[in-house]
């Protein structure tokens, strides 16, 4: 199993320009098993092909680690979910410390779980708008920006976000975002990486 998703994501990674070691794709296949093993139970994801999930979730993922850098920086996944794309962020690039926010417990639960071995990572079992903490970077990946962007607005610096390319000119439209850039997946242009930075204006005093 671990040859095969080793197969899948080896040309992911080539595509994004990142260097990783044995032991990180070992953490990335920790988690890969893990979440076969939870979406057996409860639904985590609704891809089942090994190779769609490497490549929609983990391929994606490392598209947004690379564009972030090796910064030492603070950064939210909202709505992590299965922890996409958290997850294969922190493991990518350890120097950040990763808060991942999930509201459904059984989820959060799952990412508890995941990121035993990923000591970089912190998990809130919350809604995002119910956070007291600042971050870096907010990042998020299947969720409409739109509604949860006044509580992003004034909790980060700069925004991350996975989408389609049809809906990539809803975040590059929005006046309180400055220094828009859209970044299409090297293996699939539909879907695009949109980065930005927040008006200082917005955002509310550090605690």
């Amino acid at each position: 199993m671990f040859g095969e998703f080793h197969r899948c994501l080896d040309p992911l990674v080539t595509a994004t320009g990142l260097a990783l070691d044995d032991g990180q794709v070992s953490s990335l296949y920790r988690h890969y098993q893990l979440l076969l093993r939870w979406n057996s139970r409860m639904n985590l994801t609704g891809i089942h092909s090994p190779s769609e999930i490497v490549r929609r979730h983990f391929g994606e993922s490392l598209f947004l680690a690379k564009a972030i850098g090796p910064s030492e920086a603070t950064l939210v996944d909202i709505g992590s979910g299965a922890g996409f794309p958290g997850v294969p962020v922190a493991i990518a690039r350890p120097s950040l410390r990763v808060t991942l926010v999930e509201s459904v417990a059984r989820k959060a639960a799952f990412l508890r779980e995941v990121v035993a071995a990923v000591p970089s990572v912190t998990v809130l079992h919350g809604r995002f708008e119910q956070t007291e903490i600042n971050w870096d970077w907010a990042v998020l990946r299947g969720l409409p920006v739109v509604k949860i962007l006044p509580d992003i607005l004034t909790r980060a610096r700069r925004l991350a976000v996975l989408s389609s390319r049809e809906n990539a000119s809803e975040i590059t439209g929005i006046p309180t975002l400055t220094r828009t850039e859209v970044r299409p997946l090297p293996w699939d242009p539909r879907t695009v990486l949109v980065l930005a930075e927040i008006c200082s204006s917005s955002r509310r005093p550090e605690r």
